[in-house]
């Protein structure tokens, strides 16, 4: 066996310890397949900086200078590159929806979403001249493991292969014996069958976007302490089902729980999104900003009273993208040079 592929069959055998099921280990394996052999050879070209960083930034008045005693801008970057001697920061994603098209909606929104120009602004006022902020995106498959068809239980019985990747031993037995596959088969599939479902794109951006996305934050800042000050955290409706899934915080809103049940606990007083590096109430980022921007009511529960339920479910796309970003960090570990 080949370095290469000792190291991906390692990372193969991680899939197991994240916490997923099987259908979304075998989603994981073949989907690290496919991107592995799209993007393997462009990655090595690549100098890998940093990854998982957190950085942070004074927020500033670009009008009149002045800096924010309240608040400062704080975001986890993905991975810091270096291409072709530019600096560029990578964002790992994974969606549901088409991504094959240019025009398709997913990169329409990409392209209005302020996380670029917070990348951008914190690299920035971090001494980073970043060039580009690349989009590198995977489209999860709707696939689930199935039953081996007549030809597929030949090729395993004889030739110890599905789908023309050789199977361990394991796989091999699983499929004889239960006629379906198991994780390691059903990766195999997926690997074959979702070829062209990774994309790396680069969203233009410039500096009046720079400014503008400067003046909202600015903005939002602004708006709340004026919340935090009257006392005013209004509701949005509208957002109690966004994605036709309910808001962790609608039985409290609605009044069938109140936020200081026992239903509810005080975490760390550090937005989840950035680990334990910077203190909530100093701290605007990315997602704090969506939230308030979606509904102040939550924004005061996760952010300024920092209360998150205490057995709180993960929903499946969370959790498959919380997977398939360790997986990341490990393979642009083994697979990009190191500066």
């Amino acid at each position: 066996m080949s370095e290469t592929a000792q190291l991906l069959t390692d990372l193969y055998l991680t899939c197991a310890d994240l916490a997923v099921d099987d259908r979304q280990e075998g989603l994981l394996r073949g989907m690290l397949t496919g991107y592995h052999e799209r993007w393997s050879e462009r990655t090595g070209k690549m100098f890998l900086l940093a990854t998982e960083s957190v950085l942070t930034s004074p927020l500033t008045n670009l009008d009149t200078g002045r800096t924010s005693r309240s608040f400062s801008l704080a975001g986890k970057v993905d991975k810091i590159v270096e291409i072709d001697g530019a600096i560029a920061i990578v964002d790992h994603k994974t969606t549901s929806q088409n991504i094959l098209d240019p025009a398709a909606p997913y990169w329409r929104q990409l392209q209005v979403d302020n996380q670029g120009q917070f990348y951008w602004c914190l690299a920035l006022s971090n001494g980073l001249e970043v060039k580009h902020v690349i989009w590198d995106v995977v489209q999860k498959s709707t696939a689930r493991p199935r039953k081996l068809t007549k030809v597929e239980l030949a090729n395993l019985t004889k030739e110890g292969t599905h789908w023309d990747r050789q199977c361990s031993d394991e796989a091999i037995a699983h499929g004889i014996s239960e006629g379906t596959e198991n994780p390691e088969l059903f990766g195999w599939r997926i690997s074959a069958q979702e070829m062209l479902k990774y994309q790396r794109v680069t969203l233009p951006r410039t500096n009046e976007e720079l400014v503008e996305f400067n003046a909202q934050t600015w903005d939002i800042a602004q708006d709340i302490l004026s919340t935090r000050r009257s006392h005013r955290h209004h509701k949005n409706p509208s957002a109690c089902l966004l994605y036709n899934s309910p808001c962790e915080y609608l039985g409290v809103c609605s009044g069938h729980d109140t936020i200081e049940s026992s239903n509810w606990m005080n975490v760390e007083s550090v937005p989840p999104e950035l680990g334990d590096e910077v203190p909530i109430e100093d701290s605007i980022t990315n997602s704090r900003s969506t939230c308030f921007l979606t509904c102040r009511r939550k924004h005061l529960y996760r952010y300024e009273l920092g209360r998150r339920r205490v057995k709180e479910e993960t929903k499946e796309a969370f959790q498959f993208g919380s997977a398939w970003h360790s997986l990341m960090d490990q393979w642009w570990t083994l697979f990009c040079e190191r500066a």
